[in-house]
């Protein structure tokens, strides 16, 4: 099972005074996060998390079976979480896995969020990052909507595998339902990740995950 959690950052952040984040702003983002992973673990009768990074830069747990991700755009705040019995607890083969490889990369989620009136030079995007398939897709559509729910899902879902940028956008193909917002996303490096995208507080939010049953079991929390 899937536990998405949703904010806008006014919540979060009641004294920001800037329209763009600062470091102070992304630390007290981490110290939410922190919170809401130890309130879930407390739940699961599992100890408080400790958070760690891997060789590739994504934030793990090192001592339970916990797996999450979190983004944040200027105005809304996701985090994806679950439990799961294939999260190494502290694999040495994690940590030191190349960015490509590791038996353990993949077993996460992943998520990402933008918000819909972020200024993007849409076109030029589309022809640098999104494969000829999803750019003729846009194209049909037009919205930024349309745009943004194939950028999060790609995002997404290279985020729940581990291996971030290091895989070329334009190479990771997303597979869409007729309405774009759920899909999979399939590459020889990767193997196939399945996605659900939602609309919230005027943004785009994509969750992405291995095992297409855990994602539509989701749960807000």
């Amino acid at each position: 099972m899937i536990y998405l959690h949703h904010r806008p950052t006014a919540v979060l952040l009641p004294n920001r005074t800037q329209s763009r984040l600062t470091q102070d702003d992304r630390t007290a983002l981490g110290a939410h996060r922190l919170a809401v992973l130890s309130l879930a673990c407390r739940a699961h009768n599992l100890p408080a998390p400790v958070i760690m990074r891997s060789n590739h830069g994504k934030p793990v747990c090192a001592n339970a079976p916990l797996h999450f991700n979190h983004s944040h755009s200027q105005k809304n705040y996701a985090l994806a979480f679950g439990f799961d019995a294939q999260t190494p607890l502290k694999n040495t083969q994690f940590y030191n896995a190349k960015p490509d490889l590791g038996a353990n990369l993949g077993a996460g989620v992943g998520v990402d969020v933008e918000d819909l009136d972020r200024a993007v030079n849409f076109s030029a995007l589309a022809n640098s990052r999104f494969s000829d398939d999803e750019r003729k897709r846009w194209q049909a559509n037009g919205t930024a909507a349309a745009w943004f729910a194939i950028w999060c899902a790609k995002e997404a879902v290279l985020k729940a595998h581990g291996l971030g940028i290091r895989l070329n956008l334009r190479e990771l193909n997303t597979h869409a339902a007729a309405d774009d917002m759920a899909g999979f996303a399939q590459h020889a490096r990767i193997g196939r990740f399945y996605y659900r995208c939602f609309s919230v507080n005027h943004a785009m939010l994509a969750v992405a995950h291995r095992d297409e049953k855990t994602l539509w079991d989701l749960v807000w929390v």
